[in-house]
């Protein structure tokens, strides 16, 4: 569910399945570029294969 969708009045923002890139960031080696709608929640699942 994107409570963002333009069905639910939001402004549509949608993020597709992304990976994190090898380009540091903040003192960490990977980081990933997400779209965030506005007074959105956003959350992360780590997937098998993450540490």
């Amino acid at each position: 569910m994107n409570s963002d969708d333009l069905i639910f009045g939001g402004s549509g923002i949608i993020n597709q399945p992304a990976e994190a890139q090898e380009m540091p960031w903040q003192d960490q080696p990977y980081s990933i570029v997400l779209n965030l709608p506005p007074l959105g929640v956003l959350y992360l699942k780590r997937t098998e294969g993450g540490e």
